[in-house]
């Protein structure tokens, strides 16, 4: 099972017996077989497979039929070649996607041990597609048993358009503080505003949108219901926790729903454990020197920056990207620009030791730099592989 690796190369050997039916089982045929499959991955990306198969097959049927011909043995050498460009997890709900596409040629040998020479060649290829629908805050609503009621972002009368869908049965407004300044986004305020006026609450996803610290009591003070953040990233506490923060009734209703009531939320359950171990992360993160945090940060993307401005057709600048979450990051861009730069880039960065991961999803011409994670000193890793990948790039 550990053939096709796609980080090491791979030898594997395997041996089986196979049993054929044909014809509502009038034909019956056993094989055995014994095969030896070398694989070589080139740069994540490229694979190479050599196969030598050897079957033989036992004629099992109480009558002969003349329409078709079994037995025999079986052996053949392929040679296959794969490109995939797909990424991690290509059946999520998530944003990755990518294609593949592969070739194989197979030669049936009596040199090889069998009875036949024949050549074959196969091909196929496949694409991964993200959920054309529904983002996946939206398959994450639904699995508390709601209905979504979307509003065309285009609309020049949005605003109306949210008021008007709020009836006797919606439970709720829900808002991504992420995309905010989106320019499909209502502004919060008015968000605020509908909630108030259809009577029904404003529930705000914050998960990441810290620092500023600010930011944990900023969408509550402004009129959210309930403001959900992260207990696993900037508080940096057990990743499976999280915050709720609103009106008591309805922090009441999420409890309830609960462990250790047997609810929509019995299989998201925290243990005490984490749940002491986020306390003490909350506790820790609001009694840090934030100022100090954000002076580390400026002069590490500060050196990363001036360490690469050397590199030759390199655009380094540095970047806030958004209000709720002032971390100030480096964003590095090819001059002139150049489609395949940034996935090359982000999987030689990957590949390499120590490996360093920077993040895709903030601009689509480059890559963006994030020293919130980075401890002291870190930065200089960063800056030699950096050196390293965009050299040659």
């Amino acid at each position: 099972s550990y053939i096709n690796d796609v980080w090491y190369p791979t030898l594997a050997m395997g041996m089986g017996q196979n049993t054929f039916t044909l014809n509502r089982g009038e034909v019956r045929e056993r094989a055995n077989n014994f095969s030896l499959v070398g694989s070589l991955p080139l740069g994540q990306r490229h694979l190479l497979s050599l196969n030598y198969t050897l079957e033989a097959r036992e004629d099992l049927s109480e009558e002969k039929n003349a329409d078709y011909e079994l037995g025999g043995d079986f052996s053949y050498l392929q040679f296959g070649y794969r490109y995939n460009f797909s990424r991690h997890y290509p059946y999520s709900v998530s944003p990755e996607h990518g294609r593949s596409i592969g070739f194989a040629i197979r030669h049936y040998s009596s040199a090889l041990g069998g009875d036949f020479n024949e050549w074959l060649f196969t091909g196929d290829a496949r694409a991964y597609l993200n959920n054309p629908l529904f983002h996946n805050h939206v398959f994450a609503l639904r699995l508390t048993g709601a209905r979504l009621v979307e509003i065309p972002a285009a609309a020049a009368d949005q605003a109306a358009r949210v008021g008007a869908a709020i009836g006797p049965g919606t439970a709720a407004l829900f808002y991504c503080a992420h995309a905010m300044a989106a320019p499909s986004s209502l502004p919060f305020a008015e968000m605020v505003a509908i909630a108030r006026d259809g009577g029904v609450p404003l529930i705000v996803d914050a998960a990441s949108e810290c620092p500023p610290v600010a930011t944990l009591t900023r969408f509550a003070h402004g009129g959210a219901d309930l403001v959900i953040f992260s207990g696993g990233k900037s508080i940096m506490g057990p990743q499976s926790t999280g915050l709720v923060i609103g009106r008591p009734d309805l922090v009441a209703a999420c409890a309830a729903n609960g462990t250790p009531h047997a609810g929509v939320g019995r299989p998201m359950k925290v243990s005490r454990e984490e749940v002491f171990g986020f306390l003490r992360a909350l506790e820790l993160y609001l009694a840090r020197d934030h100022g100090a945090d954000a002076a580390r940060w400026r002069s590490q993307v500060d050196r990363v920056g001036d360490g690469i401005a050397q590199v030759p057709g390199i655009q380094a600048e540095t970047v806030m990207i958004r209000e709720t979450y002032d971390v100030p990051m480096l964003a590095v861009r090819p001059r002139p620009p150049a489609s395949h730069w940034p996935r090359e880039v982000v999987t030689r960065l990957r590949n390499g030791r120590p490996r360093v991961v920077v993040a895709e999803h903030f601009i689509e011409d480059g890559i963006v730099i994030n020293p919130h994670m980075l401890l002291p000193g870190e930065e200089e890793l960063v800056l030699t592989r950096l050196l390293e990948v965009l050299k040659p790039v």
